[in-house]
């Protein structure tokens, strides 16, 4: 049974942001995922906290079955399907992506085109991160991945913020 302190959520979520920066104030990945696996009161806010912010599609990706995409090497840039994404393959996905609340692509430069529009085609119908509250977006080739953005967006985004080189 849990301390009654954990069943108050505010008690718990300042808990989950305050073991984020313990060392020299970076980022604490083990802290909060020990916190997310030490029991339930703790899962949803340490989870929440974890994958608040994300600057790649890679972590949403390897979250779906390892038979979809081939990664590439450390000498190619591109990811490449393997197979047809079904609607199941989304779940696990989902269930961090909702956590999503700032996204920043531009460490993203390794997908293309043609990932974002295979990734566009294979949603089932809700934004990639449905709770998105800021975007900043970097496209390398003047715009041309703009088309793309509409996967992203939701409706509780606040800021956009677009770079076109």
């Amino acid at each position: 049974m849990s301390h009654r302190a954990l069943c108050i959520p505010e008690i718990v979520a300042m808990i989950c942001e305050a073991g984020v920066y313990l060392e020299d104030y970076e980022f604490n990945w083990n802290t909060l995922t020990s916190l997310a696996r030490t029991c339930k009161a703790f899962q949803d806010p340490a989870l929440d906290v974890l994958w608040s912010s994300q600057s790649t599609m890679m972590n949403v990706l390897k979250c779906m079955p390892g038979d979809i995409w081939e990664w590439p090497d450390e000498n190619e840039v591109a990811v490449e399907l393997q197979r047809p994404i079904i609607p199941t393959d989304w779940e696990r996905p989902f269930f961090y992506a909702h956590r999503v609340k700032r996204f920043d692509n531009s460490l993203d430069v390794q997908y293309g085109r043609l990932f974002y529009e295979t990734l566009q085609m294979c949603l089932p119908g809700e934004p990639l991160f449905p709770n998105l509250q800021s975007m900043n977006w970097t496209s390398e080739n003047d715009g041309v991945l703009f088309p793309y953005l509409r996967s992203f967006l939701g409706p509780r985004l606040r800021t956009l913020t677009l770079d076109v080189d």
